[in-house]
């Protein structure tokens, strides 16, 4: 079983590791993303704090956001793998 905090923060590294992969910014997710009428400041903060750590997407949330990044919420909830050192 995994801590709220440890979530946040594998979320935040897998979410950030995707980013990067797919050559997107947080803004192009926030974009993704936003609710209908959300402000674009608003969804732009939500992927700030999640990409951080100190937010928690709810789970409708993280379904959006696996499926804009082309992954499940399983592996945006997983323990990210270490990094290889160089």
């Amino acid at each position: 079983m995994i801590t709220t905090e440890e979530a946040k923060s594998y979320i935040a590294d897998n979410l950030n590791a995707a980013l990067v992969a797919l050559g997107m910014s947080q803004g192009d997710l926030a974009r993704s993303i936003q609710f209908e009428g959300e402000v674009l400041q608003n969804a732009r903060m939500r992927v700030s704090n999640y990409c951080c750590g100190k937010a928690l997407p709810n789970a409708a949330v993280l379904v959006n956001l696996a499926e804009v990044l082309g992954c499940t919420a399983d592996e945006l909830l997983a323990k990210p793998k270490p990094k290889k050192s160089r």
